[in-house]
């Protein structure tokens, strides 16, 4: 080490000899310096380290030879040797400094100091510095190639992650912190549980123990469930040991790749392969050549054939020669240049059978470098088309007359006014209705009253000429359309023939004779110069004249045009001055599930808050506007007015779908598609699939072509149709199949007589029965009583809406009750209990005799003496009627219904008793023994359910 030396010709002290040398060797700068900070010594490492010789830099401050900066804001430092000087403490080693050089150039060091005593006691200090100049370089090579790998690590999709022995992440890539919503700060020391589902933790930690424990290297695919994010795959993992040299694991090493849309394909694929396997629909497939490359099971079922027999051959082995070539070649023609074709095929199974299929044939293109296919899907329909016969009949004839019902009646009565419009003469709607027909009908009973119908309708046949129509509307109603008339007199004369006719006796069992009478409005074409159905109201109305008249008698209508258009014209304005001042409301009627016990909607319904008349039902004003142009914004305030609803329930937590009713003039406007696309975008929160559009079958029969495109084009808005008053259309089921509506729903005429009628019984069995051909829903209005409902679940019919259900209600009532609302017990019954079609008569017999008790409870607290009591004969009522012919006939060997005939008969012992106390006057006396009858019905109600459930165990 180069020093001063005060007196040279001294004898070297030997420890300052070694110090010397030792400090000559030493790579480390060694520098001392004295109190004022003047370099005292510095040793060979120094002087090459600073680029200072010893010889300039003795004497010299330390801060002129040792210059520091700091590395990140290049700033002068002040130096360990100022500091040991003004603290007489050691300084800390100083990382992150730069030496500045005499040359300029630096150096990356680290360096401190402590206090050092000099020969006199004075206080200095000692500097010792190394250079870090290659180890700098080095670090930084391996901190680029740590960014350089991490850049890789967190860009890649994969999940990579490192755990200790401990299950705790010691590193994680950029995908696994997306995947736990979490910085690699947050994660790194904890482990899956803070972060991943529950659910998915046993069995990756069962995966981890079998790498960290028994060093296996697995390839498992795992579900990854970010408790945070709720990200959720399906991942292919590795999972490996990392050793030390000595074979020691310290850590486990993951990747996971997400094959969640792997799996989602596979997934589908295997759904397709199910679909095609199981569907119910017969499916062939095609190659370019038309031969078959494949059928499903039930091709095989459908037609006879198995796959051995199909494969290879043209389809056309199935044709049953029903078709000309024709049909076959234009089916084609489509095919090939729509893509598409769809029809019903009369093809022949392999025993020879002929079975007519829907069938909808589509085109495949072709992929690049490959050949087009053809599908075929087919249902096998022969039973739809039978029972399609058979509900025509029941649709367009009056079961117990077997005249044209209200349906085919208003088909020829459109018919003929065109033929009379061309033809130039006149025509007489008649509209006929049986005087005091009811009396005789309850005091001799149904069976009597429809024998009298019966000739009623033979009378009015015989006595009219061929090219006439005699229709029975229901009831005692009928309709005459006398067509070709020359002059009113020929039509005056045929109905005094009519009327004497009819006023004959009628003979009944038993030798009873029984005088009728009828009253007759008629409207005539074209002094009365309107509509088909104009006619037949304003006839209605003329027969209510004759009535009132005097009975026995008929009425020519009288138009008294002017009054009627002023008024109409009045109450036009006054209704469209309303819908201006927002008097308008809508009430919603509810729509639900019995079966499942659950609100499945509701209807709109318009109301008038009148100013004056208060708050007024729909038919108080509607039928002003029908056909007229106000039908439209009315029609369009009721479309806006639900939906914001809709969206007003939505925010409150209700989503409930609503229907609302579109009037024929409405629908057929031009632009009705795009208003209701531009009311949907309104209120973007609703769903378009929780709007229904109810449409009469009526609607569309002016234009179908119009309409069963207007409703195509609103399903593609996600706006769904239903026909309503269902089965009073003449129409229905000639245009169902071309009108493409979701729901039928039966009309509450049928519905609410269906317990008592018969023949209201078999349409509505008929209707949901064509609804499950067709594929549709439906729902039956006008359900009044729980009877209602029971009959219904066991036709098959699950949806209803009517007074049994809820009243129509205001919007704001709607939450609380959907919230509070619970199916009926017995309906909850009826859901679960299978009753067969054959055996629904017992549970009608039981409708039958409650209301035939309800009836007379009703007569015998009735004031004075109604002059009709309830048939009182045992074997004459509805239930006796049952019970002595279908019901013997079928159930009669068995014990639970041979008790139930004696309480039959005791019943109506006690009902004559209270008939003779009423009749005596003694109404207290009879009134006061009718909760005894109550007693007695619901005996005999109970023995009806035990012979059901005998019957029903007998099944099963």
């Amino acid at each position: 080490m180069a020093e001063t030396r005060p007196d040279e010709s001294a004898a070297p002290d030997g420890g300052a000899v070694r110090l010397a040398a030792v400090l000559a060797a030493l790579r480390d700068g060694v520098i001392t310096a004295d109190a004022r900070g003047c370099i005292q010594s510095l040793n060979p490492a120094a002087e090459r380290l600073t680029g200072w010789p010893a010889a300039e830099a003795l004497g010299r401050p330390v801060a002129e030879v040792f210059r520091l900066v700091g590395r990140a804001n290049r700033v002068s430092l002040p130096g360990p040797v100022a500091e040991v000087l003004a603290s007489g403490a050691a300084t800390a080693p100083t990382e992150h400094t730069l030496l500045n050089l005499r040359t300029g150039t630096e150096l990356a060091i680290v360096c401190h100091a402590v206090p050092l005593a000099g020969p006199d006691g004075g206080a200095g200090a000692l500097l010792v510095f190394r250079d870090r100049t290659g180890e700098r370089d080095e670090l930084e090579r391996l901190r680029e190639s740590e960014r350089q790998l991490n850049t890789i690590l967190d860009n890649v999709e994969s999940y990579i992650f490192i755990k200790d022995t401990d299950y705790r992440y010691r590193y994680a890539n950029r995908a696994v912190c997306r995947l736990f919503g979490a910085d690699l700060a947050d994660i790194v020391g904890r482990t899956d549980a803070d972060f991943l589902d529950p659910d998915a933790l046993a069995r990756l930690h069962a995966n981890d123990r079998r790498v960290i424990e028994d060093g296996e290297r697995l390839v498992e695919e795992e579900e990854l469930i970010g408790r945070a994010t709720g990200e959720h795959c399906t991942a292919l993992t590795v999972k490996l040991p990392l050793r030390h040299p000595d074979g020691r694991i310290y850590a486990l090493c993951g990747v996971a790749t997400d094959i969640t849309w792997q799996k989602r394909r596979e997934d589908q694929l295997r759904l397709a392969a199910g679909v095609f396997d199981h569907a119910q629909e017969g499916i062939l497939i095609t190659d370019a050549d038309a031969r078959i490359v494949d059928i499903n099971p039930a091709f095989t079922a459908i037609t006879g054939y198995g796959r051995d027999e199909a494969l290879g051959r043209n389809p056309s082995f199935l044709k049953s020669d029903h078709h000309a070539p024709e049909f076959f070649a234009d089916m084609w023609a489509s095919v090939l240049e729509t893509g598409a074709w769809r029809g019903e095929v009369c093809n022949r199974k392999k025993n020879g059978e002929s079975f007519i299929e829907m069938l909808a044939i589509s085109a495949v293109p072709a992929r690049q470098g490959g050949r087009g296919y053809f599908v075929g899907v087919f249902t096998d329909i022969t039973q739809f088309k039978a029972q399609q016969q058979r509900l025509e009949r029941i649709a367009h004839y009056d079961a117990l007359t077997q005249l044209p019902n209200r349906v085919l009646m208003a088909d020829r009565l459109h018919v003929a006014l065109a033929q009379t419009r061309r033809a130039g003469d006149l025509m007489a709607v008649c509209y006929l209705d049986l005087d005091e027909f009811k009396p005789v009908n309850d005091t001799y009973g149904h069976e009597a009253g429809d024998q009298i119908l019966v000739e009623v309708a033979s009378r009015l046949s015989l006595g009219l000429r061929a090219g006439d129509t005699v229709a029975r509307l229901g009831g005692d109603e009928f309709v005459i359309l006398l067509a070709g008339l020359h002059d009113l007199d020929e039509c005056r004369r045929t109905l005094d023939r009519l009327l004497r006719t009819l006023a004959k006796p009628y003979g009944l069992a038993g030798g009873v004779g029984v005088e009728l009478s009828a009253s007759v409005g008629v409207a005539v074409y074209p002094l009365d110069d309107t509509d088909a159905d104009t006619l037949l109201r304003h006839a209605d109305q003329s027969m209510y004249v004759a009535k009132e008249a005097g009975r026995n008698r008929y009425h020519l209508y009288d138009p008294e045009h002017d009054r009627r258009a002023r008024a109409q014209r009045e109450a036009i304005s006054r209704i469209e001055e309303g819908l201006l001042r927002g008097e308008f409301q809508l009430h919603y009627q509810p729509k639900v599930d019995m079966r499942r016990g659950r609100v499945v909607g509701a209807e709109a319904l318009i109301r008038w808050q009148h100013p004056q008349r208060g708050l007024l039902p729909p038919s108080e004003f509607l039928p002003h506007i029908d056909g007229t142009e106000l039908a439209r914004p009315v029609g369009e305030w009721v479309i806006d007015t639900a939906l914001a609803q809709m969206a007003a329930w939505r925010k409150g937590g209700l989503e409930l779908p609503v229907s609302v009713n579109v009037s024929a003039r409405h629908l057929q406007s031009p632009d009705f598609t795009d208003n209701l696309a531009r009311a949907l975008a309104r209120q973007p929160g609703v769903p378009p699939s929780d709007l229904e559009l109810e449409i009469l079958e009526t609607s569309a029969l002016d234009d179908l072509l119009h309409v069963a495109g207007l409703i195509d084009g609103c399903h593609r808005l996600g706006v769904s149709f239903a026909l309503d008053d269902f089965g009073t259309g003449y129409s229905s089921l000639s245009y169902l199949k071309r009108l493409s509506a979701k729901t039928l729903k039966i009309d509450q005429s049928f519905v609410r007589d269906m317990l008592h009628d018969s023949e209201d019984m078999a349409i509505v069995d008929a209707i949901v029965g064509m609804a499950e051909a067709f594929q549709r829903r439906v729902i039956a209005e006008g359900v009044e009583g729980v009877e209602h409902g029971v009959l219904l679940l066991h036709l098959g019919c699950d949806c209803a809406q009517g007074y049994a259900i809820a009243r129509p209600m205001a919007a704001a009532e709607i939450p609380a009750w959907v919230a509070n609302w619970r199916p009926d017990g017995a309906w909850l019954q009826a859901a679960r209990q299978h009753c067969p079609k054959a055996d629904l008569p017992i549970l009608i017999a039981g409708f039958d005799h409650r209301h035939w008790i309800d009836l007379v409870a009703a007569w015998i607290g009735g004031a004075g003496v109604a002059a009709n009591p309830p048939p009182l004969n045992s074997h004459a009522c509805r239930f006796g009627r049952w019970y002595d012919g279908p019901g013997l006939a079928r159930y009669g060997a068995l014990a639970a219904f041979r008790e139930i005939g004696p309480v039959h008969e005791r019943i109506h012992a006690l009902v004559r008793e209270l008939a003779t106390l009423k009749l005596a006057g003694q109404d207290d006396r009879a009134a006061g023994r009718v909760p005894e009858l109550l007693d007695q019905r619901n005996s005999l109600l109970l023995l009806l359910e035990r012979l059901a459930r005998e019957i029903a165990a007998r099944a099963d």
